[in-house]
């Protein structure tokens, strides 16, 4: 399961056209401090949100059972991405044993890299919740 510090960053053939699997022929434009086309870093997507004014959108499904994170778009300017929440979700399902894998998250460096956001609220302390994973949709992997 990954759990990345970016986002994937396209640019949309029409403004107006913004939803999932909307067309975009061309990566998004760089982000100022990682100057790579197609890419955003998460504190450069924090920023565009917070001064820029990109609108985000959060999967319809719920916050209790995502199946994805947000995307963020303004424009013609598109990225999707993991926020906190999703982390959380993701960290939550690795506690409970839902998803045999190793969690590498470094959360200094997602503290160090959350200036725009509020690294306040940068705090994995996900809990167990009771119940099995299934009814989260997921099983255990061998």
């Amino acid at each position: 399961m990954g759990m990345p510090l970016y986002g994937q960053a396209f640019t949309l053939n029409n403004p107006s056209e913004h939803g999932l699997n909307a067309p975009a022929r061309q990566k998004g434009t760089a982000g100022e401090f990682t100057r790579a086309a197609g890419f955003l870093a998460y504190y450069e997507i924090c920023n565009k949100i917070k001064t820029q004014n990109w609108a985000v959108v959060q999967d319809s499904h719920g916050p209790d059972h995502p199946r994805m994170g947000p995307y963020a778009y303004k424009d013609r300017q598109w990225v999707s991405y993991d926020d906190v929440a999703m982390i959380k979700y993701k960290v939550s399902m690795i506690k409970q044993g839902c998803l045999k894998n190793d969690l590498s998250l470094i959360l200094s460096e997602l503290k160090s890299q959350s200036w725009h956001c509020n690294p306040d609220e940068i705090s994995v302390r996900v809990h167990p919740q009771d119940g099995p994973c299934r009814r989260h949709g997921l099983g255990s992997r061998p």
